[in-house]
Protein backbone atom coordinates (compact mmCIF):
# COMPACT_ATOMS: atom_id res chain seq x y z
CA UNK A 1 0.00 0.00 0.00
CA UNK A 2 2.45 2.31 0.98
CA UNK A 3 4.58 1.78 -2.17
CA UNK A 4 1.61 2.13 -4.36
CA UNK A 5 1.02 5.56 -2.58
CA UNK A 6 4.44 6.46 -3.13
CA UNK A 7 3.96 5.96 -6.47
CA UNK A 8 1.05 7.56 -7.41
CA UNK A 9 2.60 10.99 -5.76
CA UNK A 10 5.89 10.34 -8.07
CA UNK A 11 4.34 10.18 -11.22
CA UNK A 12 2.16 13.11 -10.21
CA UNK A 13 5.56 15.18 -9.72
CA UNK A 14 6.55 14.02 -12.88
CA UNK A 15 3.70 15.35 -14.49
CA UNK A 16 4.15 18.37 -12.92
CA UNK A 17 7.70 18.98 -13.59
CA UNK A 18 7.18 18.36 -17.75
CA UNK A 19 3.95 20.87 -17.15
CA UNK A 20 4.45 24.51 -17.70
CA UNK A 21 4.19 26.41 -15.04
CA UNK A 22 6.00 23.41 -12.57
CA UNK A 23 8.09 26.48 -10.89
CA UNK A 24 4.70 27.08 -9.12
CA UNK A 25 3.12 23.63 -9.45
CA UNK A 26 6.06 21.25 -8.08
CA UNK A 27 6.77 21.74 -4.70
CA UNK A 28 3.78 20.89 -3.34
CA UNK A 29 3.77 17.51 -5.11
CA UNK A 30 7.73 17.46 -3.42
CA UNK A 31 6.40 18.48 -0.38
CA UNK A 32 3.95 15.29 -0.41
CA UNK A 33 5.98 12.74 -0.51
CA UNK A 34 7.55 13.00 3.01
CA UNK A 35 4.14 11.77 4.19
CA UNK A 36 4.04 8.85 2.01
CA UNK A 37 7.71 7.26 3.27
CA UNK A 38 7.82 4.86 6.12
CA UNK A 39 8.93 6.07 9.40
CA UNK A 40 12.07 4.27 8.94
CA UNK A 41 12.38 6.94 5.93
CA UNK A 42 13.65 3.77 4.03
CA UNK A 43 11.96 3.74 0.67
CA UNK A 44 10.03 0.81 -0.41
CA UNK A 45 11.91 -1.73 -3.32
CA UNK A 46 9.00 -1.38 -5.52
CA UNK A 47 9.27 2.39 -5.50
CA UNK A 48 12.68 2.64 -5.38
CA UNK A 49 13.92 3.14 -9.24
CA UNK A 50 10.99 5.52 -9.67
CA UNK A 51 12.14 7.22 -6.41
CA UNK A 52 15.48 8.17 -7.73
CA UNK A 53 14.91 8.88 -11.53
CA UNK A 54 11.82 11.23 -10.46
CA UNK A 55 14.11 13.01 -7.63
CA UNK A 56 17.60 13.25 -9.40
CA UNK A 57 15.47 14.14 -12.77
CA UNK A 58 13.65 16.91 -10.96
CA UNK A 59 16.65 18.09 -8.89
CA UNK A 60 18.65 18.32 -12.49
CA UNK A 61 15.66 20.68 -13.73
CA UNK A 62 14.84 20.74 -17.65
CA UNK A 63 17.53 23.27 -18.54
CA UNK A 64 14.81 25.44 -19.53
CA UNK A 65 14.44 29.82 -18.07
CA UNK A 66 16.88 31.65 -15.71
CA UNK A 67 16.24 28.62 -13.17
CA UNK A 68 17.32 26.08 -15.31
CA UNK A 69 13.96 24.39 -15.25
CA UNK A 70 14.43 23.65 -11.21
CA UNK A 71 11.47 25.19 -8.80
CA UNK A 72 13.40 26.54 -6.65
CA UNK A 73 10.80 25.35 -3.53
CA UNK A 74 10.89 22.22 -4.11
CA UNK A 75 14.35 21.63 -4.48
CA UNK A 76 14.76 22.15 -0.93
CA UNK A 77 13.38 19.07 -0.53
CA UNK A 78 15.12 17.57 -3.41
CA UNK A 79 18.03 18.79 -2.00
CA UNK A 80 17.34 16.60 1.21
CA UNK A 81 16.12 13.37 -0.39
CA UNK A 82 19.38 13.08 -1.80
CA UNK A 83 21.11 13.88 1.07
CA UNK A 84 20.20 10.29 2.17
CA UNK A 85 20.85 8.51 -0.99
CA UNK A 86 23.34 5.51 -0.50
CA UNK A 87 25.21 3.25 -2.78
CA UNK A 88 22.06 1.70 -4.11
CA UNK A 89 20.33 4.92 -5.04
CA UNK A 90 23.88 6.23 -7.14
CA UNK A 91 23.70 2.64 -8.49
CA UNK A 92 20.03 3.21 -9.76
CA UNK A 93 20.83 6.98 -10.71
CA UNK A 94 23.57 5.16 -12.77
CA UNK A 95 21.90 2.72 -14.40
CA UNK A 96 18.95 5.51 -15.34
CA UNK A 97 21.34 7.33 -18.08
CA UNK A 98 20.08 3.92 -20.38
CA UNK A 99 16.64 5.04 -20.40
CA UNK A 100 16.33 8.76 -22.75
CA UNK A 101 13.49 10.01 -20.79
CA UNK A 102 15.69 10.33 -17.83
CA UNK A 103 18.37 11.99 -20.15
CA UNK A 104 16.48 14.09 -22.40
CA UNK A 105 17.50 17.19 -20.81
CA UNK A 106 20.91 16.62 -20.23
CA UNK A 107 21.84 18.47 -23.39
CA UNK A 108 21.24 22.25 -21.97
CA UNK A 109 24.07 23.86 -20.48
CA UNK A 110 22.19 24.80 -17.43
CA UNK A 111 20.67 20.72 -16.86
CA UNK A 112 24.35 20.08 -17.54
CA UNK A 113 26.08 21.73 -14.43
CA UNK A 114 23.31 20.77 -12.51
CA UNK A 115 23.80 17.06 -13.39
CA UNK A 116 27.41 16.99 -13.21
CA UNK A 117 27.33 18.86 -9.71
CA UNK A 118 24.90 15.81 -8.75
CA UNK A 119 27.47 12.83 -10.03
CA UNK A 120 30.49 14.70 -8.12
CA UNK A 121 28.71 14.62 -5.20
CA UNK A 122 27.62 10.82 -5.78
CA UNK A 123 31.00 9.95 -5.51
CA UNK A 124 31.10 10.67 -1.85
CA UNK A 125 28.79 7.94 -1.24
CA UNK A 126 30.30 5.09 -2.87
CA UNK A 127 33.83 3.30 -2.04
CA UNK A 128 32.66 0.74 -4.39
CA UNK A 129 35.29 0.84 -7.66
CA UNK A 130 32.85 0.16 -10.75
CA UNK A 131 30.43 2.92 -9.09
CA UNK A 132 32.90 5.76 -9.00
CA UNK A 133 34.47 4.42 -12.87
CA UNK A 134 31.04 4.53 -13.68
CA UNK A 135 31.09 8.01 -12.23
CA UNK A 136 34.21 9.41 -13.61
CA UNK A 137 33.08 8.30 -16.88
CA UNK A 138 29.81 10.54 -16.85
CA UNK A 139 32.24 13.39 -15.77
CA UNK A 140 34.96 13.11 -18.42
CA UNK A 141 31.79 13.04 -21.20
CA UNK A 142 31.92 16.16 -22.70
CA UNK A 143 29.57 19.28 -22.38
CA UNK A 144 26.35 18.86 -23.06
CA UNK A 145 26.88 14.98 -23.99
CA UNK A 146 26.28 13.39 -20.71
CA UNK A 147 23.10 11.98 -22.61
CA UNK A 148 25.36 9.63 -25.01
CA UNK A 149 27.06 8.19 -22.16
CA UNK A 150 25.92 4.32 -22.80
CA UNK A 151 27.62 4.75 -26.04
CA UNK A 152 30.59 5.41 -24.47
CA UNK A 153 32.88 2.27 -23.62
CA UNK A 154 34.32 3.02 -20.39
CA UNK A 155 30.85 3.96 -18.99
CA UNK A 156 29.41 0.37 -20.43
CA UNK A 157 32.00 -1.22 -18.84
CA UNK A 158 31.45 0.20 -16.02
CA UNK A 159 27.59 -0.07 -15.96
CA UNK A 160 28.41 -3.97 -16.69
CA UNK A 161 30.55 -4.31 -13.42
CA UNK A 162 27.88 -2.54 -10.94
CA UNK A 163 26.38 -4.51 -8.06
CA UNK A 164 22.99 -5.41 -8.63
CA UNK A 165 20.46 -3.50 -6.51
Amino acid sequence: MLAAELLDKLRALMASHDALNNFYNEWPHAASLQASLPVSGIVPKAAKVEWVKTITKCHIGNGYGNRGGVDVNADTYYQGYIAVFGEQEVIIFLQSFSDPAFTVDFARPQADARARALITSFKAKTRNVHVVRALDALLAQPPNLLRSATLVTKFKEALANLPKV
